[in-house]
């Protein structure tokens, strides 16, 4: 979640869902000096904006993918 961005987890049911506050990751990144360029809802192997991406790793939908690109992806 980012704050004051709309949010919708991929979700109709989010469609207008905007949170008060950031993820704690987000907050972590941030502090660290990152710049958070944007959001995504696409599937990772449609999204090579980034060199880091976060996300939710659902029955291997992130290290699957990663390990297909000689990637890690920490659960």
């Amino acid at each position: 979640m980012t704050a004051d961005v709309r949010t919708t987890f991929g979700s109709v049911a989010f469609a207008d869902h905007v949170p008060i506050k950031n993820a704690p990751v987000v907050d972590r990144l941030e502090d660290a000096g990152a710049i958070i360029l944007g959001k995504t809802n696409r599937p990772d192997f449609a999204a090579d904006f980034a060199l880091v991406r976060i996300g939710k790793d659902t029955g291997g939908s992130i290290r699957v993918p990663a390990s297909f690109c000689n990637l890690f992806g920490p659960v």
